[in-house]
């Protein structure tokens, strides 16, 4: 079986993800790279992004829009919220932007690492006028450092076992 990776990982945590689906899925990954080079890609593509401003970078959207007859599964990372509601509004989202034709075989999301200089610019923010609880942010920022970890790793394992069975 062959198989493409088409993915965008600005910060390294959806990059993490790319290397379980090619440790779990047999066959050959014949592309592995951005939206930049994906003429004729076979049949199955593996979709990856983080997540911003609620759904996928716009780059991974425009080729979900754009791809004709292939066996979709997404995956990616979200660095601002870990709720389950939360991913199933971005994968919500997304879904959106896959061209009718397609078939989505599943998905998978998890946290991922946020860059410190995120933490630094909310430290000094302005906590009368922030749309956001800036000290419940900074509370859960800690824990964002920890993923994508070796939880992810074992659910993504049993989420692609699950859906390619060996």
């Amino acid at each position: 079986m062959e198989y493409a990776i088409v993915y965008v990982s600005k910060t390294g945590n959806t990059k993490k993800l790319v290397d379980i689906i090619k440790k779990c899925i047999p066959g050959d990954c014949v592309y592995e790279g951005d939206v930049t080079k994906t003429e004729n890609l076979p049949e199955l593509v593996f979709v990856g992004s983080g997540a911003e401003n609620g759904n996928f970078y716009p780059t991974i959207l425009e080729f979900l829009k754009n791809s004709r007859n292939k066996n979709i599964f997404l995956f990616g990372t979200v660095r601002f919220q870990k709720t389950q509601t939360y991913y199933d509004r971005v994968i919500k989202n997304v879904k959106t932007c896959i061209y009718p034709g397609n078939k989505l075989l599943g998905e998978f999301l998890c946290q991922g690492k946020m860059p410190l200089s995120i933490k630094e610019k909310c430290e000094k923010m302005d906590r009368k006028t922030a749309k956001f609880d800036i000290d419940a942010f900074l509370k859960g920022f800690d824990e964002t450092s920890k993923h994508p970890n070796e939880d992810d790793y074992k659910n993504f394992e049993k989420i692609l076992s699950r859906v390619f069975p060996k």
